[in-house]
């Protein structure tokens, strides 16, 4: 992809670029993450109030159809500037009906690469063989370790906004599973288990949300981002 970095850097579709190393011939596997559709409503605590629960219906949400824009922005810029030889994916985060809840959930059917415009892979079966990790991310909360507390305290309270009607001790728990779920998702993808093999990831959530999907990987394993405006 030639000099990827500089090239990546003058895209007006571009907020910044954190750790892409230019590389040569290598095609670079851009991917985003998209979230399931929720039934109207939201969350809402489970029968025995120890966790959330929803319903997971097919579809794109709102937030899906907004990333999926700044994507194809991206990717018309980077392409008229002359960038070739990457490819461009959709993540979705089924896997959130496994882990997000003290009872699982059953997830929808993964969107079509129709809907979305861009090829999906599904995080469920490869987060469902892992999860022993991710209980042990829970467990030692990586992320104090990985991540800046400044983006750490930053992420917890937009997640804790999002929930902040439910008790207490629930939302924790809710933002704990997240940031493990964060974790693991960073951790597969750079293993090459959610699909693409030169994973580099368009930043099209929070910032906060990339550094959390590095956190369990040392420095020079962290997968890249570009993170888009």
């Amino acid at each position: 992809m030639g000099n990827a970095w500089k090239k990546l850097q003058r895209l007006t579709s571009v907020r910044r670029v954190v750790g892409l190393i230019p590389s040569g011939s290598a095609t670079i596997d851009f991917v985003f993450f998209i979230c399931p559709r929720m039934k109207a409503g939201g969350y809402w605590l489970n029968k025995d109030r120890t966790g959330l629960e929803t319903k997971y219906v097919p579809g794109l949400n709102i937030s899906t159809r907004d990333r999926v824009k700044r994507v194809e922005t991206f990717v018309a810029e980077a392409r008229k500037f002359g960038l070739a030889g990457f490819s461009v994916s959709a993540i979705i985060s089924d896997a959130d009906a496994l882990v997000l809840f003290s009872v699982p959930v059953s997830p929808a059917p993964p969107p079509s690469e129709r809907e979305v415009g861009f090829p999906v892979y599904a995080n469920y079966e490869a987060v469902r063989r892992n999860l022993p990790i991710w209980e042990a991310f829970c467990r030692s909360e990586t992320w104090l370790q990985g991540v800046t507390r400044e983006a750490v305290v930053r992420e917890r309270k937009r997640l804790k906004e999002l929930v902040i009607q439910f008790p207490a001790p629930v939302v924790e728990d809710f933002v704990k599973r997240v940031f493990a779920g964060f974790a693991l998702d960073g951790l597969l993808l750079r293993r090459g288990e959610l699909g693409p093999k030169n994973p580099v990831i368009l930043g099209v959530e929070s910032p906060g949300v990339a550094l959390l999907q590095n956190a369990a990987l040392p420095q020079g394993e962290q997968v890249p981002v570009v993170e888009l405006r």
